[in-house]
């Protein structure tokens, strides 16, 4: 099965694309593919339909984000959608937010979870690491894995540690975060507004395998977006990344986050925005180190069981495999 890959997410990259659409046609003439997948339903859609209208290739859509929330030339969006031959969501929540805006055969979307590879570790132990780090042990870790975007709720982290600290000052708390973007300065001027400079350390985007250490030596995993208009969190893998390392996590009860995380469980939730809750999130997983373990564990067995993505790579195939062998 030969398939072709479109990625295209931002739309000022659309003249260079257009400029590029005979180099592609050009491809496609040479060359013999079964299927094409889209990799957003964003702008790599418009053109992977197009390509496979003109050479009558089937088409699946991998609508993973909050793209197909982008109601550009909705007609002609919703046309596509009812056209192409399966999209792709991470979870019920976003399959049922795609069929409250498009009006499609249910059974055309299919449900594959994002997974990560549990075959990877990371040997040293959790004191190692932060000595390696020179982090201490007694520092209660907090991390966050994500691009620094407006919806992310960084904001609620940042003020729900200030109230802590304000309440107690016996926590010694450590907030580590991995990631850059374009809210980084406006972040960065909070962080110096409410005077946490001591307890924040924005590390930038790291490489993975450092990443991964910061995974293993954290206490708590916290990432809380919150809800915007025509942005929503379509799942959360740093959730699942984090469970993996048997860290306990907190998010907030927004789009596929819910999915993401089972409440209770795997890890807590609160309402979007709510710092009081947060910062009570937070001194209760403290206090109770019992219960951050057993959360960890949880996660942990529940990412084995239901997020390696060898499984869900192979039900890709199945679905790819199946339309070419029908079309």
């Amino acid at each position: 099965m030969r398939l072709a890959f479109f990625y295209c997410f931002y739309p000022k990259m659309i003249v260079r694309r257009v400029i590029s659409v005979n180099n592609l046609i050009y491809e496609f003439k040479k060359n013999t593919f079964d299927v094409i997948l889209s990799g957003t339903a964003g702008t790599s859609l418009l053109y992977s339909y197009i390509i496979s209208k003109l050479f009558n290739i089937p088409i699946v859509c991998i609508a993973h984000g909050d793209d197909f929330l982008i109601r550009y030339a909705f007609s002609l969006k919703e046309e596509m959608f009812q056209d192409i031959n399966s999209v792709i969501v991470t979870n019920k929540v976003m399959k049922h937010l795609f069929l409250k805006i498009y009006d499609i055969n249910p059974n055309k979307i299919n449900i594959i979870h994002l997974g990560v590879n549990i075959e990877q570790e990371v040997k040293k132990t959790k004191k190692e690491l932060r000595n390696e780090l020179n982090i201490s042990e007694e520092d209660f870790v907090l991390l966050s894995v994500s691009r620094f975007y407006p919806r992310k709720g960084f904001d609620t982290i940042l003020k729900s540690i200030r109230l802590i600290l304000q309440e107690t000052s016996n926590i010694p708390i450590k907030y580590f975060i991995i990631g850059g973007g374009q809210e980084e300065d406006k972040i960065r001027s909070l962080i110096n507004e409410l005077n946490l400079q001591d307890q924040i350390k924005i590390l930038g985007t790291i490489e993975d395998e450092l990443k991964n250490k910061y995974y293993k030596l954290s206490d708590v995993f916290v990432l809380v977006p919150d809800v915007k208009k025509n942005s929503i969190e379509g799942f959360g893998i740093v959730y699942i990344e984090a469970n993996f390392f048997k860290l306990p996590v907190i998010g907030s009860r927004s789009g596929g986050v819910r999915v993401a995380i089972e409440e209770n469980k795997s890890g807590l939730l609160i309402n979007p925005g709510d710092k009081l809750d947060l910062k009570e999130k937070i001194l209760e997983l403290f206090k109770d180190k019992d219960f951050r373990e057993k959360l960890g564990d949880y996660g942990h067995q529940r990412v084995l069981e239901n997020f390696d993505w060898k499984t869900n790579a192979e039900k890709y195939h199945s679905i790819l495999f199946s339309i070419v062998k029908n079309s």
